[in-house]
């Protein structure tokens, strides 16, 4: 999932590890401070229109092996039932 950092609109892969309606876990190359906030655009494979852009602030960044890390993240606000059931596509 391509994430976008925000002010400098840095972008950065992620793969996601957990999700609920209110946060994010990310698996991600870089560590990115707490604080930090997140754009990441949700998208359905099989309908490239169904998309939905969605904000979240990186609340704690765990190191990982290989120089990587999890990042746990709270979504600005809820998702919406259609954003929540685009992550499980």
């Amino acid at each position: 999932m391509p994430v976008i950092v925000k002010p400098s609109f840095g972008q950065h892969g992620a793969v996601v590890v957990d999700f609920s309606g209110r946060g994010i876990g990310l698996f991600a190359p870089c560590r990115l401070e707490p604080g930090t906030r997140l754009a990441m655009l949700l998208r359905a494979a099989s309908d490239p229109w169904a998309a939905s852009v969605v904000v979240a602030e990186v609340r704690h960044a765990t190191p990982r092996a290989c120089d990587s890390w999890v990042l746990g993240c709270a979504f600005d606000r809820p998702l919406s039932h259609q954003e929540f059931c685009l992550l499980f596509q």
